[in-house]
């Protein structure tokens, strides 16, 4: 008793071998969409480049006429230029990453060319670039120059004391002699009388202190500071690289090589 409805054995062949093949090849194009991804952000001050998952030339040798082919690991080629300014292309493999210093003092316009080795993942992208914000900082307020400090006056010097003027004595003149008469007693001469020395007290004149001046306390001016305005986030440009059809293409091609091998394993089945 057969398990499985009976069909022509031609025609089931055929038609699994067609699912089956199918399948393959649509799974082996849908498949690169998935790797593929190119993605650029610039700021006011920097571009920055990173592509993913690009493929590489394999080594094939000559065959059905047509001429061997050479390895190559660096196929795909991304170029940038910058406010007019193009830069050499630089060649890559399956990854490449760059990051461009830019003037942050004024904006500035770009291009990023992107030539797959793989058909359809070119890439190219071009904007224009903003300034970034300036932050005006105040000059520093010079510390207040406090007032000059008038020197200070000596003391006065006291005159000097003025020496003590003695004032002479007076001697007074010799007595002349007296004659004696004789017999007569000679008259006894009193001893000369020196009048004291007056002293006059000596003047000391009071000694002037002068006020003592104190300059004025200096005043320190607060410190301004300012915060920095924060720079606006980066734009991204970025891309996924899958196309919208991969995804539907994929899961059919699935379910052709399941219904394709289920086709040629029933075959086997009724033929055993």
């Amino acid at each position: 008793m057969a398990i499985f409805p009976t069909f022509p054995t031609r025609a089931v062949t055929i038609f699994g071998s067609t699912l089956l093949i199918g399948g393959l090849a649509v799974a082996g194009i849908a498949a690169p969409a998935f790797a593929h991804t190119p993605a650029v952000t610039a700021t006011c001050d920097s571009l920055s480049m990173h592509f993913t998952g690009y493929t590489l030339i394999a080594a094939q040798p000559a065959s059905g006429g047509n001429p061997a082919v050479a390895a190559d690991n660096t196929p795909n080629t991304v170029t940038v230029t910058i406010d007019g300014k193009t830069n050499p292309a630089v060649a890559f493999g399956t990854t490449y990453t760059s990051t461009i210093a830019l003037d942050d003092q004024k904006a500035h316009t770009y291009t990023v060319a992107l030539d797959a080795h793989d058909k359809g993942y070119d890439y190219t992208v071009s904007d224009t670039t903003t300034a970034c914000l300036m932050v005006s900082t105040p000059p520093a307020t010079p510390p207040a120059t406090p007032p000059a400090t008038p020197p200070a006056t000596p003391p006065a010097t006291p005159p000097a004391t003025p020496p003590v003027s003695t004032p002479p004595v007076s001697t007074p003149p010799a007595t002349p002699p007296v004659s004696t008469p004789p017999a007569t007693v000679p008259p006894v001469t009193p001893p000369a009388t020196t009048p004291p020395a007056t002293t006059p007290p000596a003047t000391t004149p009071p000694v002037t202190t002068p006020p003592v001046s104190t300059p004025p306390a200096v005043v320190t001016p607060p410190v301004t500071v300012s915060t920095p305005t924060p720079t606006p986030p980066a734009r991204e440009l970025a891309e996924t690289g899958v196309a919208g059809w991969s995804v539907p293409a994929l899961a059919m091609s699935v379910f052709a090589v399941l219904l394709g091998a289920g086709l040629l394993v029933a075959r086997r089945i009724r033929r055993a």
